[in-house]
């Protein structure tokens, strides 16, 4: 997969097996059977090492490699969020996932 603007010029070359959307400045990527990120400029800023990859949610997401979960942040570095901060992107990503937004007054 690549990208293509509004006027079809090539903004990503084809070299992606899959890209996921943008949230907190990231979209994941799979090439081969391993994810990595892009930043909106579509430049590699996490490397395509994981075994699993999820959306960013909050400024985090959960990744997996070698057999072991963890989170990291949008810049790759490993974090250990409390479990309120899980439950809180938990729901971010839940709420996301209906379709609907929700406004608070």
């Amino acid at each position: 997969m690549g990208i293509l603007d509004d006027n079809f010029h090539i903004i990503c070359q084809p070299e992606y097996d899959h890209i996921g959307p943008f949230y907190d400045g990231r979209a994941w990527v799979i090439k081969g059977q391993k994810g990595g990120f892009v930043n909106s400029a579509f430049r590699l800023v996490i490397p395509i090492e994981y075994d699993c990859v999820e959306a960013y949610a909050l400024g985090f997401t959960r990744v997996e490699k070698d057999g072991e979960a963890f989170y990291i942040d949008v810049h790759g570095k490993r974090i250990q969020p409390s479990d309120t901060e899980i439950a809180e992107r938990r729901n971010a990503i839940e709420r996301r996932n209906t379709g609907f937004f929700e406004f608070s007054s």
